[in-house]
């Protein structure tokens, strides 16, 4: 049955993407470059750092750039402003949790919305973004994109279209995009620990006073930077791929006595903190999480401190490579080919 239904999906994929091709359905231009950061699969494939990278790298050069994505399981509708360039503006219940990572951590306009589309309008025109990186964009076909940069890993070539597996498009949609990076081979990850910390919510501050006093940019969101936890820890994660999460903890050389795996972007209720704590209790262990799962956690850091549980944040980036020096020189020169027509547009 699942296999029929794959089929009948496939055929619905093709039929839209060859509308699109053939100019049956139209692409809608912004007035700036879009940059589109995505998969072919559903779930987790390091969307988030790479747009992450990508962000703070045109910010280097100069750019002011926005994201803008749908905010998953968000509890708000229609086009919504979580930074509009100076400050968060929103709830993470409002934003959902990676258009609120990228707020906090990014400190650049992002606009969550459906339609991509509206979005891109918004922060071209009202924002006036000069850049906009469009997160998991890729079948938003809607939107005309000046480059996609798609991820993949080894699973990506082997798997089967939902529903039968995971697969939102087949594999010979990968030829639409600009750059391909298999995150299992293409990236080398940074790994930092941070001591959850200062939450301008409750002005509570979990910092250890261990820390080794770095600047790290993320220093002011999750705590300073510190060492390892000092003893076991339970592994807390409610995203795309837990399981590889768990494996980078224990690759950090730290002893795992318990995971409590959420479904992807689910909700950190008080019931949800209560359990944490208890089997954190029971263990005699500290408690690790995503970055993205630590901005539904930082409206909770009191319950934790009155309970006497320290929460890390296991921080991960994208190391400097070759294979991410290609993506930037792919998005210049893209950036740059939509400056010299527009020019030429304006001159005739």
């Amino acid at each position: 049955m699942l296999g029929l239904l794959s089929k009948i999906y496939g055929r619905f994929v093709a039929n839209r993407n060859t509308e699109f091709d053939n100019g049956m359905r139209k692409s809608i231009k912004v007035t700036a470059p879009v940059i589109s950061v995505g998969n072919i699969v559903t779930g987790g494939t390091g969307k988030t750092p790479m747009v992450q990278f990508i962000v703070r790298q045109l910010q280097l050069a100069g750019y002011s750039p926005a994201v803008i994505l749908r905010g998953y399981r968000r509890n708000s509708r229609g086009l919504r402003v979580v930074h509009d360039g100076s400050e968060v503006v929103c709830s993470v219940a409002e934003s959902g949790d990676e258009a609120m990572l990228h707020a906090i951590s990014l400190n650049v306009p992002v606009i969550v919305c459906n339609h991509k589309v509206d979005a891109a309008v918004f922060a071209a025109g009202q924002i006036n973004a000069d850049v906009i990186i469009a997160d998991d964009a890729f079948q938003h076909r809607a939107l005309h994109r000046d480059a996609d940069i798609v991820l993949v890993n080894h699973a990506t070539y082997t798997d089967a279209l939902i529903p039968k597996g995971h697969l939102r498009e087949p594999v010979a949609a990968l030829l639409r995009a600009n750059v391909i990076v298999n995150t299992d081979t293409d990236i080398i990850f940074n790994y930092t620990w941070h001591h959850l910390g200062k939450s301008e919510r409750t002005g509570v501050d979990l910092r250890d006073t261990t820390s080794n006093g770095s600047n790290n940019q993320n220093d002011d969101i999750w705590g300073e930077q510190v060492g390892k936890p000092l003893t076991k820890v339970i592994v807390v994660s409610a995203i795309a791929n837990p399981l590889r999460f768990v494996n980078s903890v224990r690759e950090q050389e730290v002893a795992v006595a318990d995971a409590m795996l959420l479904p992807d972007h689910a909700k950190f209720t008080s019931a949800v903190v209560a359990k944490m704590i208890q089997v954190a209790k029971e263990n005699s262990a500290e408690i690790v999480t995503t970055a993205k799962d630590a901005v539904k956690l930082i409206e909770h850091v009191a319950e934790f401190k009155s309970s006497d549980v320290n929460v890390f944040v296991l921080n991960l980036e994208f190391s400097d490579s070759e294979v991410l020096r290609n993506v930037m020189e792919v998005i210049t020169s893209k950036i740059n080919l939509f400056k010299q027509e527009n020019n030429e547009d304006r001159s005739e």
